[in-house]
C-alpha cells in the first residue's frame, strides 16, 4: 500500500525553509492527492513517468521564495527516463545536453563571452530564476500527457506570484507556456519560441534576444543581472 502521508511529508521537508508556503499547502491539498494517485496508477499500469516524485518540486528547493527575480516557464519535463531533474531545461542527471538545451546553449555561447555550457542549471536557480514547466511530470515518451494534471497548480502559482510578489520578470517559452500569460498583469512579460521546435526542424533558434532583455529589465529594477 502506498503511504501518501509519508510521500507528502518528505516533499514538504524538502521545501521547509524556502518560504514557498503556497507549495507546501498544495502538497497537502486534495488536488495534489489526485496527482499522486494518478502517478501511482500510471506506474501500476506500466506507464512510467518522469521526473521521479522526489524531484517534482525541486525548482522551489533551489530558488527560494524571496530570491525569485525571474519566472521562466517551458513546456514539459524531458520525456526520457533519467534526464529531467526538476528544473526546466536542466540536464544534471546525465550531464549531457538534450537537443532543446543545445539550441539554447548555442545561442547563448554566441551572445555572451566565456559562456559556461554546464548542463546543470542550478546555477540559474541560485541567481533567482524559478525554472518551471507547464507540467511538472510527464509520461515517458509522451509529451503533454500530464498537462491537465498540473494546470490547476500552475495557474494558482502564477496568479499568486502576480498578485503577491514585486518586480518579477515572467518569461514564457513556447505556445503552451504562453497560454498562462493572461494571469500576469502586474509584471513584465517576455516571450520566446521553445527551442524544441528549432531542434525538431533543424533550424537556428531565435529567442528575440530574450536573455539580454531579462538583464535589461533587472537593471531597471535595481537587481543583479543573470550570469548566463
Amino acid at each position: 500500500m502506498i503511504d501518501y502521508k509519508y510521500i507528502k511529508k518528505k516533499l514538504s521537508e524538502k521545501i521547509e525553509d524556502t518560504g514557498w508556503d503556497i507549495v507546501d499547502r498544495y502538497i497537502y491539498s486534495d488536488n495534489f492527492q489526485n496527482v499522486l494517485e494518478h502517478l501511482v496508477k500510471d506506474k501500476e499500469n506500466n506507464r512510467r513517468f518522469t521526473p521521479p516524485v522526489k524531484y517534482i518540486f525541486r525548482a522551489f528547493e533551489e530558488c527560494k521564495h524571496d530570491d525569485v527575480k525571474v519566472v521562466m516557464i517551458g513546456q514539459d519535463p524531458y520525456p526520457n527516463l533519467n534526464v529531467a531533474d526538476g528544473l526546466a531545461f536542466s540536464c544534471s542527471l546525465r550531464m549531457k545536453e538534450q537537443p532543446s538545451l543545445t539550441k539554447m546553449f548555442d545561442y547563448l555561447e554566441n551572445k555572451f563571452d566565456n559562456f559556461n555550457r554546464d548542463p546543470d542549471l542550478k546555477r540559474w536557480a541560485d541567481q533567482g530564476i524559478l525554472l518551471l514547466n507547464t507540467a511538472l511530470t510527464t509520461q515517458v515518451n509522451k509529451i503533454g500527457s500530464h498537462y491537465s494534471l498540473w494546470e490547476p497548480f500552475i495557474k494558482e502559482l502564477i496568479s499568486y506570484i502576480n498578485n503577491n510578489m514585486s518586480d518579477i520578470i515572467f518569461v514564457f517559452f513556447g505556445r503552451k507556456a504562453e497560454m498562462f500569460k493572461v494571469l500576469v498583469n502586474q509584471h513584465p512579460v517576455l516571450y520566446a519560441p521553445h527551442p524544441a521546435s528549432a531542434s525538431y526542424n533543424k533550424t537556428n533558434w531565435n529567442p528575440d534576444d530574450v536573455f539580454n532583455k531579462i538583464n535589461n529589465k533587472l537593471k531597471k529594477f535595481g537587481k543583479d543581472c543573470i550570469v548566463w
